[in-house]
């Protein structure tokens, strides 16, 4: 299988099958494998927001130790390659091709010896997680960090239990839904949990359900964080009387990094040491396409992946820090869903001025004033026309736009995008 065929073969499944009962062709996919899934130490990254920087951000300190890293985020990326990354590098294309070449081969027999061709199809997330499980197993991966996927039927939930669960972004006490999720995780075995809850109902919610099955539960203390610097290059903190650098602008990134040195601590208990100079040098030294990245300036052009309510709530926030240097006047480049009516509303109540939103797709009766873009080469053309001298634009929404269109974007602008 070539690696072009796997990624199409990934894209073409479903997001879930609802005529197989929950997990039982992926349990059928792992005994064929021998089991990859067994043997492997590993966090389990959940929660509302933050998930994928904080995986990032993990791989960015640990890829300069001895310790061999596997990382699966559940976003699905313009390459899928890069979904999994080994020992800070997405996987090759050989590997991915590989992994995947596997899989096919397993799935096309087992759909040959069922009655009904249908009753064994596989998931795009199933395929992403046992494409990862196969690639850390051959990397011989110390440690490996797998994100939960909170869209469609998550997968991960079949995995044995991780060592430690780490629950990202704010915990929401108001979904019952996902505090059942959480109160599942920590009624299956697990020993620690790293959180950040956002107000007081949440930390009862999880404090209490810690408690019952005597699972440690670690919080930042951000009567310990001190913001030194925000830029739109970066951040400088202090965090426990230690000194602290961010390659990545914003508070809300601030606040993932004193996660993020919460769970190296921990893990350094568990027999993952890092040094405070690793961490030092692994935070400053990071960058992320597309997570509150500033593309421009003047036009000042940011770009953020994102597609919840409580991520696009982040995002607003995030440019709010900058409102003495950016201004009060933004323009938004986003698809055509209900992120739109969102972000118009949070900037709305932060008293923002909308200059223009960009949509790609149709155009719909939204009672907004937008400019609808079929194509890519299109919000380009609107996007060099309209966003001049001290103009802001932000271009948001789930990873596989927002990097596409910062990719093309870049290219227009003479960078060589990452």
């Amino acid at each position: 299988m070539t690696y072009n065929n796997a990624q199409k073969y990934i894209l073409n499944s479903p997001d879930y099958v609802e005529s197989v009962t929950s997990g039982e062709n992926l349990r059928a996919l792992w005994n064929e494998l021998g089991h990859p899934e067994k043997g492997m130490k590993y966090i389990q990254l959940t929660g509302s927001n933050g998930k994928s920087v904080t995986a990032e951000m993990l791989v960015s300190v640990y890829k300069n130790t001895d310790y061999s890293v596997g990382a699966l985020t559940t976003s699905l990326r313009n390459d899928l390659r890069q979904n999994i990354i080994v020992n800070g590098a997405p996987l090759s294309f050989d590997d991915m091709a590989e992994c995947v070449g596997i899989i096919y081969k397993i799935a096309s027999k087992k759909s040959k010896q069922a009655l009904d061709s249908k009753s064994f199809i596989l998931t795009k997330q199933e395929i992403l997680l046992t494409a990862a499980l196969l690639a850390f197993k051959k990397a011989k991966c110390d440690l490996c960090l797998i994100e939960s996927d909170h869209k469609h039927t998550d997968p991960t939930v079949f995995l044995p239990p991780p060592f430690t669960v780490a629950i990202c972004g704010v915990i929401p006490s108001q979904n019952k839904n996902e505090i059942q999720r959480i109160r599942s995780y920590i009624s299956h075995g697990i020993e620690e949990i790293v959180s950040s809850p956002q107000d007081h109902e949440a930390y009862n919610v999880i404090s209490n359900t810690c408690a019952a099955v005597n699972c440690r539960l670690t919080i930042p203390a951000k009567s310990e964080l001190e913001v030194k610097q925000l830029s739109l290059k970066g951040s400088e903190f202090s965090y426990r009387g230690l000194d602290y650098k961010l390659g990545i602008c914003g508070k809300f990134q601030i606040s993932n990094a004193i996660f993020s040195i919460e769970l190296f601590n921990r893990l350094s208990v568990k027999g993952y040491p890092v040094t405070y100079e690793q961490i030092y040098n692994g935070l400053k030294n990071l960058k992320l396409p597309a997570k509150f990245e500033v593309l421009s300036i003047n036009p000042t052009i940011i770009a953020d992946s994102t597609h919840s309510d409580v991520a696009i709530s982040t995002v607003c926030e995030s440019m709010s820090d900058f409102r003495n240097v950016l201004g009060s006047k933004i323009s938004l480049c986003l698809p055509d869903s209900p992120i739109v009516k969102e972000y118009v509303r949070v900037l709305n109540e932060k008293k923002y001025e909308i200059e223009n939103i960009i949509v790609f797709g149709e155009s719909q009766d939204t009672n907004l004033d937008c400019i609808y873009c079929k194509t890519t080469k299109d919000i380009i053309k609107s996007i060099l026309e309209l966003i001049k001298g001290d103009s802001v634009l932000l271009i948001s929404g789930p990873s596989s736009f927002t990097q596409k269109i910062r990719y093309e974007l870049l290219l227009r602008l003479g960078y060589l995008p990452l």
